[in-house]
């Protein structure tokens, strides 16, 4: 397995799509396919999949011992979307929580009203 193929492998176990997942560290799919397998990578690529997602280097570069740092992505990738699906559920219930604050200020309206007559009557 080649370094690209490694990262590839990286892609994979990242629970994004392989383009989004390129897109995100500002390259894309197209450089891992076809004879683009067989090019070298760019130094800042290693850097940031090292750095900012924790891959382990001497497996990324040699393709020496496991691969650390890659089950964290898949875990990485389940918590935003977990926080992604909390957030659309805060909206929604916020949405919910307005529509229900406008109908009971129109109900109490609509209470003071009947009050009003009944006092008049």
């Amino acid at each position: 397995m080649n370094i690209k193929e490694r990262i590839l492998s990286i892609a994979v176990h990242s629970g994004q799509n392989r383009t989004d997942f390129f897109t995100e560290l500002g390259i894309t799919y197209g450089n891992f396919t076809g004879r683009n397998k067989n090019t070298p990578v760019n130094s800042n690529l290693l850097t940031k999949l090292v750095t900012e997602y924790g891959i382990d280097a001497h497996w990324l570069l040699t393709g020496e011992g496991e691969p650390k740092g890659i089950k964290d992505l898949a875990k990485i990738s389940d918590q935003s979307k977990f926080v992604t699906t909390l957030e659309n559920t805060v909206l929604e219930l916020n949405q919910q929580l307005q529509a229900l604050q406008t109908k009971l200020e129109a109900q109490q309206k609509q209470l003071a009203d009947f009050k009003s007559q009944l006092s008049k009557q």
